[in-house]
């Protein structure tokens, strides 16, 4: 198994960090976030955001690491799993393996 590849010996990996993150902190992004998850979602629409949010996760662990993941993405979800009830145990761990699965998955496959 080839080993990770350091931010230092990939400087692109920083770029596509850093262009994500603002991507993230645009308005419009967290605009049509929240008006997929409106107050009066029913159980189907959390099946669908529960499949969303696993591919999401996975192609995010694709193109960036997993610790960028945990620390620009997760923060902004936990409030919005705790709100509809979903227990933080079980959204820890879907989000963990579902970047598992993202980073040994190409175009970095570990």
């Amino acid at each position: 198994m080839a080993a990770a590849i350091p931010v230092d010996e990939n400087p692109l990996l920083l770029e596509r960090q850093v262009c994500f993150a603002l991507a993230v902190a645009n308005r419009s992004v967290l605009r049509i976030y929240r008006r997929l998850l409106d107050p009066h979602a029913g159980e189907r629409r959390l099946v669908r955001l529960g499949r969303a949010l696993t591919l999401v996760f996975v192609v995010l662990g694709c193109l960036l690491e997993g610790t960028t993941i945990l620390l620009v993405v997760v923060p902004i979800l936990i409030p919005t799993a705790n709100a509809l009830g979903i227990d933080l145990v079980h959204f820890g761990v879907m989000v963990v393996v579902n970047i598992m699965i993202g980073l040994v998955t190409p175009p970095y496959g570990l």
